[in-house]
C-alpha cells in the first residue's frame, strides 16, 4: 500500500504522513518468532462475535462497550475511518482499565507498571495511558503477543484524535486502516474474554 502511495506521490521520504505510516507498518511487520500472523492473515482471522458479557469488567460497563462497538461497526460500514479508529481505541482503553480496576494488585505489581518519575511509585490506575494498559496486559499474560503488537498500532492511530497531531503528520486514515483497528479490537476482546484471571 505504501509503495502505491510512494509511486503516486513521488519521493515521500521527507513526508511526515509517509513516515508515520512506515513506522506503523514496521510495527505490524514485527510479528514474527512465536507467531505467523501477518497483517493479511490477521485481517482474515475469525475471532467470532465479541463476548462482552465474558469480559471481567464491571457489569454496568458492558452495555456501554456494546453500544460503542456497534457505533464503531456502523462507522466502518459507513466509511468513517477516523471515527472507527477513535472508537476502537476508546473501547480497548475502557475494557483494559475496567479489568485493571477489578484486578488492581495484578496490574500494579507487574514489572511493566508505569512509575512516577519523582517518587518511583506505581502511578494510580486512573492515570495509566492506553500504552501502559497494553504493556501490562501483555506482561501479565491476558493479551497475547500478536494482539499486544497490533494494539500498539491501534494506539498510534488513535492518537489522531488530536487534530494537531493529524495535521503535523499529514495523515488521513482510510478504510483499510479502520478495518485493521476494528479487527484489533475484536481480537483483543476475544483474548480478554477467554483468559482467566487469578
Amino acid at each position: 500500500m505504501l509503495r502505491i502511495w510512494k509511486f503516486e506521490n513521488g519521493n515521500p521520504y521527507h513526508n511526515r504522513a509517509y513516515d508515520a505510516c512506515r513506522r506503523t507498518a514496521n510495527k505490524l511487520e514485527e510479528v514474527k518468532p512465536d507467531s505467523d500472523l501477518t497483517e493479511k492473515s490477521f485481517l482474515q482471522k475469525d475471532f467470532g462475535s465479541p463476548l462482552f458479557d465474558k469480559l471481567p469488567i464491571e457489569g454496568a460497563m458492558i452495555p456501554i462497550m456494546q453500544r460503542r462497538y456497534k457505533e464503531a461497526y456502523n462507522c466502518l460500514v459507513g466509511n468513517s475511518p477516523l471515527a472507527v479508529i477513535i472508537l476502537c481505541g476508546s473501547i480497548l482503553e475502557g475494557i483494559l482499565l475496567g479489568i485493571a480496576l477489578k484486578q488492581p494488585l495484578k496490574f500494579t505489581q507487574s514489572s511493566a507498571a508505569p512509575r512516577d518519575s519523582k517518587e518511583n511509585k506505581v502511578k494510580p490506575l486512573e492515570k495509566w495511558t492506553l500504552e501502559n494498559l497494553i504493556n501490562v496486559s501483555y506482561n501479565i499474560s491476558i493479551l497475547g503477543k500478536d494482539i499486544s503488537k497490533f494494539s500498539h498500532a491501534l494506539r498510534d492511530f488513535r492518537n489522531y484524535i488530536h487534530p494537531y497531531q493529524q495535521m503535523s503528520s499529514q495523515f488521513d486514515p482510510d478504510k483499510h486502516t479502520a478495518k485493521i483497528c476494528f479487527q484489533v479490537l475484536v481480537a483483543a476482546i476475544y483474548d480478554l474474554s477467554t483468559t482467566k484471571l487469578d
